[in-house]
């Protein structure tokens, strides 16, 4: 037997396969926004999930850099006391982050004194 247009079959299919793709995307937002930490300290021009992770940073690089502000100046790659971390060199005044809040800056990391740490010519 021949169906004239599409049939029931093909139907139910498009429709089940339309259904299960809207619900994938869905659930992928719903943890791209759950895991990810509120913009708070984004810089103009950066994203939290584009943005360096702190610790993939190596002297040379530039741009936006992500992490947690840590206490004494420095920005880790999570909230734990044994984070890893580099001191942020930030220009007086530019933002006043606390302890443990998400963070994105603009800057470059530089070896100097022994270490490397992040210039930073822009934050919020």
């Amino acid at each position: 037997m021949s169906c004239s247009g599409a049939c029931p079959d093909t139907l139910n299919r498009l429709v089940l396969a339309a259904t299960v793709t809207g619900l994938v995307l869905l659930v992928g937002l719903a943890v791209l926004y759950v895991t990810t930490p509120p913009p708070g300290h984004v810089v103009r021009g950066c994203l939290w999930w584009t943005a360096t992770p702190v610790d993939r940073v190596v002297p040379g690089d530039h741009g936006c850099i992500r992490g947690y502000f840590a206490e004494g100046g420095y920005l880790a790659d999570s909230t734990d006391s044994d984070a890893q971390a580099l001191r942020i060199d930030v220009p007086y005044g530019a933002c006043r982050p606390t302890r443990g809040d998400p963070m994105v800056v603009r800057g470059e990391a530089v070896f100097e004194e022994g270490r490397t740490m992040i210039l930073v010519d822009d934050c919020k």
